[in-house]
């Protein structure tokens, strides 16, 4: 009886991954292979850390989106950056307590790096926007002649009006 409760213990750890969707998206830069592993690797991530939430969708966010995180990457010491985006429910446990409970999460990005082909590894993940100025802050950016920040306060104030359920509830007063 103790060995039956331990293994339905065990497997109620983790997100579930069991029905997730996804579909190919055309790519220059990267193989079926290179995708399918990017996405396997959030799929172990997202089934060992992400209690109370159900992946529901998962695919690459395109050529585009790799090459506008490609700071990534080099911040990583990696030299290749790929972008997938999810969808996924969240239960009336709120996950860690950091998402909303019985919820919807769409967009969510996921950043891995690797390096000479390797295995990916996840760096990051959640809800990014980029902002590019034409003029640089310091002597390294001026080389490329675009200044690009993450603005996490602003980045937040666009998601709360683009979709507010994203609000933790530990930070509503």
């Amino acid at each position: 009886m103790l060995c039956i409760l331990l293994v339905f213990s065990l497997s109620a750890c983790g997100g579930n991954v069991n029905a997730v969707n996804t579909h190919n998206v055309e790519s220059e830069i990267y193989s079926e292979e290179d995708i399918a592993a990017a996405i396997d690797t959030i799929k172990k991530e997202f089934k060992s850390n992400w209690n109370g939430c159900t992946l529901t969708e998962i695919y690459y966010a395109g050529d585009d989106s790799s090459k506008d995180y490609q700071d990534w990457a080099d911040r990583n010491n990696a030299d290749e950056v790929i972008v997938l985006l999810s969808s996924f429910d969240v239960d009336s446990s709120g996950g860690d307590g950091s998402l909303n409970p019985n919820s919807t999460y769409s967009d969510w990005k996921w950043i891995l790096v690797r390096t000479d082909g390797g295995k990916w590894q996840h760096v990051d993940h959640g809800y990014y926007v980029k902002f590019q100025f034409s003029a640089p802050c310091n002597p390294k950016q001026r080389k490329t002649g675009i200044f690009r920040c993450r603005f996490l306060f602003i980045s937040f104030l666009y998601q709360i009006a683009v979709q507010p359920s994203i609000l933790p509830r530990s930070r509503i007063v």
